[in-house]
């Protein structure tokens, strides 16, 4: 569930960024995600279970390639359904790229409220490669990361199986081209709370 009582529980946002001399730089501000269908599956089969196939295993770094690296990407409207036709119909104009989590890990944003953790990150980066419908991603053709997925990866080698828990997409000047001297990617934050609840509303 992302609300309980109308309040958010679940809060995610990506940033843009590239990889340089094996640095980590952002490029953007944080921007919110949308939690879509997928990630209510995957939440049930891991808190039922503790089922690891469903936890978040990888990106979709999605681009696109513009003859002006200047130019801005539009970006899609979408709802909580979809994500699966929509991934397979890229490939003309744009396109993505499956990428394993670099990172994954749980941190802390209040010691005394959470102190065994509410905050997972991830990051995804990737270099000169091509998408899965078959456009390439590479410096030489303006390739811009534009929006991205997160993931999970059931059967690791069967993308037909991956279930999207959450998308989001990069304002304008947040898109980050590919530059020959780096790599580029996305990093991803999800944070949980529980907010207590008034008395009136029991």
């Amino acid at each position: 569930m992302d609300r309980i009582n109308g309040r958010r529980q679940v809060f995610g946002k990506i940033r843009s960024g590239r990889l340089v001399n094996g640095v980590w730089r952002p490029h953007s501000r944080w921007q919110p995600n949308s939690l879509v269908r997928g990630w209510a599956t995957a939440a049930a089969k891991l808190f039922a279970g503790g089922d690891p196939r469903y936890r978040a295993a990888a990106m979709y770094l999605e681009f696109a390639n513009p003859d002006d690296p200047d130019t801005p990407i539009v970006t899609p409207s979408y709802g909580v359904d979809g994500a699966a036709e929509y991934y397979a119909g890229l490939g003309d104009t744009a396109d993505y790229v499956r990428v394993p989590l670099r990172v994954g890990l749980t941190q802390v944003t209040d010691t005394a409220d959470y102190p065994l953790g509410n905050e997972n990150f991830y990051l995804a980066i990737i270099n000169d490669v091509v998408g899965v419908n078959g456009l390439t991603f590479s410096a030489t053709v303006n390739s811009k990361i534009y929006g991205g997925a997160l993931v999970a990866t059931p059967v690791p080698g069967d993308a037909s199986q991956d279930i999207v828990l959450a998308r989001a997409y990069l304002e304008d000047d947040a898109q980050v081209v590919k530059l020959a001297s780096s790599q580029s990617g996305l990093e991803w934050l999800q944070n949980f709370f529980v907010n207590e609840i008034p008395d009136d509303e029991d």
